[in-house]
């Protein structure tokens, strides 16, 4: 039986809309499949008619209040990557600005680290919780992964310890930022916050 709402005027009941219905199918999906596990924004993009339908059905607790608007199947990769950067920036920068602070605050009490030697024995323990990588740097080498042990290696073919780094923080469900060097309260090439 479809799903019934209630009419202005003489009581009677209609059939939910279908649009109704697949918004609500779609936020449902989103949320259990993205928004819950990953704790990230979603940023809608749409006409302003199907963002304020979707809007009024949606129970995706991480919708964010900033959307883009227009009609996004006319425009190229670029320019739909262009419009989410606008809508998303301010988000972002003020994230990365609370990251910065709590990085400062739980230095303060031991339970961070700029070092890559330390962060990396904190990798492999599961033990970062936040990982800030400066998009600019590059340390030659390579972490053993299993045990955070740095392999520095100066040759033409060497890896990156931050990109292993980096590695290591995401196997561990931690949050990895790469970030430019302007935004890094650190000048080492990464800030890591642990869990414990």
């Amino acid at each position: 039986m479809p799903a019934a709402r209630a009419t202005h005027g003489d009581g009677a009941h209609e059939p939910e809309p279908d649009v109704h219905r697949f918004f609500r199918a779609v936020d449902h999906e989103v949320a259990r499949r993205a928004s819950e596990p990953s704790g990230l924004p979603l940023l809608l993009m749409g006409t302003d008619d199907n963002l304020g339908e979707f809007r009024r059905v949606a129970k995706n607790r991480f919708v964010s209040p900033d959307a883009v608007r227009g009609d996004w199947t006319h425009w190229s990769l670029n320019e739909i990557r262009e419009h989410a950067w606008a809508a998303f920036e301010k988000h972002y920068l003020d994230r990365l600005a609370r990251i910065r602070n709590d990085f400062g605050s739980a230095a303060g009490r031991g339970r961070a680290s700029a070092n890559l030697e330390e962060a990396a024995r904190a990798a492999a323990e599961g033990r970062v919780g936040v990982l800030l990588i400066d998009a600019d740097r590059t340390v030659p080498g390579s972490i053993a992964l299993g045990t955070g042990a740095l392999h520095p290696d100066a040759g033409e073919a060497a890896g990156d310890m931050l990109d292993d780094l980096a590695e290591m923080g995401l196997k561990a469900d931690a949050l990895v930022l790469v970030v430019p060097s302007d935004q890094m309260p650190t000048d080492t090439g990464l800030a890591a916050i642990f869990r414990y």
